[in-house]
């Protein structure tokens, strides 16, 4: 016992060597060597300091034997016992304590835990739990698998010294683990994801990797691939903002012919079989708004920016404006460029405006809808005399509106017998246009004639362009009591 310190040395020398050789991670060697923290007690339990260094070679190779599955772990012969085991480094005083030093001489080999979180269910794999009986010989005990549901309590499992090939397990009882100095605590579980394995490994479900503990060289090139990764899994949830970046992703990684950012809203395309690319953006409702790149199938005018309403209509694609599509009073002047719109360069089945203020124009075919007014004019005489009244037809078949007015005589009144008369109208080119009698009506108290106002409206249509006069003759006999009046409208064809 005096001689533990030199051979602790020697042991804890072997351990961090062969550790060394094999790659293992320096923290997996060092626990190796000082134990775990149970997080049931807070104490440290396990770990090789306190065995000798030929104690600590012979578990390690058997611990390596059983990992490999070599048949050979099971018919090895344990090294002689050297008595009672201390964890001191130093000089150890007078031992006290019981042959079998309890939870402290536990190692495990090839057993792991895992829970299902939908079930709630902890479960284990078969492996061997090795160990120092009371009498110093190690022992390599084979346990199997097995489950525990605990409906969502706490669970424990925990393993018997007095009978080593079993591991249980139940609910809410660990003060009777710990009462017990044959027991030792192998792994709880809180009933949800929180899984705590004290000895032997755990089968990672992700919800036990804390946020930053893996990093990028603690990953084997290539150990991650697609193949691995469930359908869903990694949302824009789980990834921080700025976390992939432009230096963490290798050229032609992204090769997907659809790529959606968040959902169907926004579409990267790419056909390198057809030699395009583009990408498109829909609204809430899904109607195509946006498209840029290839649109010839989307819109027509092969490549460029494609743009449609709310409605679906096109608005703009690769050929140009649709008129259709320009809001009213989208453009403003301010928007135009001096001269920047000739006659030449504007085409249109109809041009509407409401109000138009134009200083020069100048037009060599003027073309408006129907009825609509291009020229009026007019006369008026209160002396009897015939009225003319001149226009130039431009347009063949032009439909000219002509309308006449004759005011009556008022309080005037004519003995009976006198001529009514008629108002008539003529073209210069010939045709009599319209003959119409004034109004009138008889006095039966005085037995007089009084001329009433009398208008009249008609159309002719003029066949040929010229200019040609109108002609109202006013043949009442009182035409000079009175106003006779005269409008000719030129109207569109």
């Amino acid at each position: 016992m005096t001689e533990i310190v030199d051979d602790q040395r020697t042991m804890i020398r072997a351990a961090l060597t062969a550790g060394m050789v094999a790659g293992r991670n320096p923290r997996d060697v060092a626990l190796d060597l000082v134990g775990r923290i149970n997080p049931a007690t807070g104490r440290r339990e396990g770990g090789t300091i306190g065995l000798t260094a030929h104690q600590e070679e012979w578990a390690r190779r058997y611990a390596d034997q059983l990992a490999r599955l070599d048949p050979a772990a099971l018919t090895r012969t344990p090294p002689p016992s050297t008595g009672c085991r201390s964890t001191a480094i130093g000089p150890t005083p007078a031992c006290s304590c019981s042959p079998w030093s309890g939870r402290s001489t536990i190692r495990t080999v090839n057993l792991d835990f895992s829970v299902d979180k939908n079930t709630r269910v902890l479960s284990w794999t078969a492996g061997y739990v090795l160990w120092i009986d009371d009498a110093g010989n190690i022992v390599s005990s084979l346990v199997p698998a097995g489950s525990f549901g605990g409906g969502g309590a706490y669970v424990y499992v925990w393993w018997d010294k007095t009978t080593p090939s079993v591991l249980y397990a139940a609910a809410n009882n660990w003060p009777d683990i710990f009462a017990n100095t044959n027991t030792v605590l192998m792994c709880s579980y809180d009933g949800y994801a929180g899984l705590n394995p004290v000895y032997g490994g755990t089968i990672i479900d992700g919800t036990r990797i804390n946020t930053g503990t893996i990093t990028a060289n603690q990953i084997a090139a290539n150990a991650i691939q697609a193949s691995h990764i469930a359908a869903g899994q990694i949302q824009a949830s789980h990834i921080g903002a700025a976390q992939v970046t432009a230096d963490k992703i290798g050229a032609g990684m992204l090769s997907s012919a659809d790529i959606r950012v968040g959902s169907d809203y926004f579409v990267l395309q790419a056909r390198p079989e057809a030699g395009w690319g583009r990408m498109f953006s829909r609204d809430s409702n899904g109607v195509l708004r946006v498209a840029v790149g290839y649109i010839e199938d989307l819109s027509g005018g092969g490549w460029g920016l494609a743009m449609w309403d709310a409605a679906g209509n096109l608005i703009i694609n690769g050929t140009g404006l649709n008129g259709g599509g320009i809001w009213a009073r989208s453009i403003s002047a301010d928007k135009l460029v001096a001269n920047s719109i000739t006659a030449s360069e504007l085409s249109t089945g109809q041009l509407i405006s409401y109000s138009a203020q134009i200083g020069n124009l100048v037009v060599d075919n003027l073309q408006v809808n129907n009825n609509a007014i291009s020229q009026t004019v007019w006369g008026q005489t209160g002396t009897g005399d015939d009225i003319y009244c001149w226009i130039n037809i431009r347009q063949p078949n032009t439909r000219v509106e002509i309308g006449m007015y004759f005011s009556g005589t008022g309080g005037n009144g004519y003995s009976l017998g006198t001529a009514i008369g008629a108002l008539d109208v003529y073209r210069s080119d010939g045709p009599h246009i319209l003959a119409g009698n004034c109004a009138y009506h008889i006095n039966s108290t005085n037995n007089l004639v009084y001329m009433g106002p009398t208008c009249y409206v008609t159309v002719d249509t003029v066949a040929n362009p010229g200019v040609y006069w109108y002609r109202l003759v006013n043949s009442n006999a009182a035409r000079a009591s009175g106003t006779t009046f005269l409008k000719v409208t030129e109207l569109s064809r």
